[in-house]
């Protein structure tokens, strides 16, 4: 399976330019030929964490999937909306067997008047659409049958109106040592900024911080920036989302909604 950064990298890639030109196809599934599903562990089910990101390109819908088992790798750091995944140590099991990759099954969305379906194939793919388009400014009913991740379903909006990035400015040069003021503008009530800092290097880590979007502002922690690589080329990402955060089983469950959204690069310095 490509590696698109880390998982919230593959987020942050998606939301920015686009799946297809993230190394991960906007309709392939979340499993590998002859990956293992969730299913269970001498006996102990281990429960997972399940992805599905939609985003409204060209006046259409496309829906994103991630499944997978709970690996040994916690986020390195978390303290309120923010979170530090993953050290290159922990992509063997992001990425490979032991995290076992799986796949929710049948999965349609429906705008109420259209209906899309999504199946997956005998290696846990998930091929072509069928059916749609559907329309990204009605609300969207995300439903699942359930295989290798119990069945569930959401509702989820996708923003309209699209944040305008303010600060930080292209380019600039960032401090590790010193917390980092984003600000943005044009927010809608009820709606999340995805902030989303992805690092550089031979250790590559993400930065991904939720804050209300009405807030117009948030100052990311001095401790998770001192995290990442001085002197690489670091991506900052925001872009207005919707969250519908699920509990299944043992299995969390995100169904998020991403509006248009901006990135820039910018430099970290000691």
């Amino acid at each position: 399976m490509t590696k698109c950064m880390s998982i919230l990298g593959w987020w942050a890639c998606n939301l920015l330019v686009g799946a297809s030109l993230c190394g991960c196809g906007s309709t392939t599934g979340a499993a590998e030929p002859g990956a293992l599903d969730a299913g269970s562990e001498g006996g102990t089910t281990r429960g997972g964490v399940g992805i599905i990101s939609l985003t409204a390109l060209g006046g259409k819908v496309g829906l994103h999937f991630y499944f997978a088992a709970y690996g040994d790798c916690d986020p390195l750091l978390r303290e309120d909306v923010c979170q530090l995944l993953y050290a290159a140590s922990c992509w063997p099991a992001v990425y490979s067997r032991p995290l076992r990759l799986t796949n929710a099954g049948a999965v349609t969305a429906s705008d109420g008047k259209t209906v899309v379906s999504y199946t997956p194939n005998a290696d846990g793919f998930y091929g072509p659409p069928e059916g749609g388009p559907l329309d990204p400014l009605l609300p969207l009913r995300v439903v699942a049958q359930g295989e290798g991740v119990p069945p569930f379903e959401a509702e989820i909006v996708i923003p309209r109106e699209p944040l305008g990035f303010v600060a930080p400015s292209r380019g600039a040069e960032i401090s590790r040592s010193a917390p980092l003021g984003v600000n943005w503008s044009g927010t809608t009530d009820g709606e999340r900024a995805e902030i989303t800092v992805q690092g550089g290097g031979d250790d590559p880590r993400t930065i991904t911080c939720e804050p209300t979007a009405s807030a117009s502002a948030f100052e990311i922690p001095a401790k998770f920036l001192g995290a990442l690589e001085p002197g690489r080329l670091t991506v900052i990402g925001v872009a207005p989302a919707n969250l519908s955060r699920l509990s299944v089983g043992n299995w969390s469950i995100d169904v998020i909604a991403y509006g248009l959204g901006e990135g820039r690069s910018v430099t970290l310095v000691p």
